[in-house]
């Protein structure tokens, strides 16, 4: 794992919250990057649409009332563009630097 990336999540999770948290997502097992109280963070930071898919289902399977997609900035439109063919509304896709 990148060092940026690992940054990117205990900042997500801040002081209180946890890093890396499994999730099953039908019958694949993942983890997602970041929980705190009420939020499950995922963060990607590359381009690949798969991946892009993969950290939104975990998102859908994780059971927090508050969900973060947290993506470059370039990537956000593709990343909305997936979340609708997947029929996902209650997921929230900001930029990478953006606070939680």
């Amino acid at each position: 794992m990148a060092r940026r990336h690992k940054q990117l999540k205990k900042q997500a999770a801040g002081v209180r919250g946890k890093t890396e948290i499994p999730v099953k997502v039908g019958r694949k097992k993942g983890r997602y990057d970041a929980e705190r109280r009420k939020k499950a963070i995922e963060i990607e930071r590359g381009s690949d649409p798969n991946r892009i898919k993969w950290a939104l289902q975990k998102l859908a399977n994780s059971g927090k009332p508050q969900k973060i997609l947290k993506v470059n900035y370039k990537y956000i439109l593709m990343a909305e563009k997936i979340k609708r063919q997947l029929r996902l509304r209650n997921i929230k896709i900001t930029k990478l630097t953006a606070a939680v």
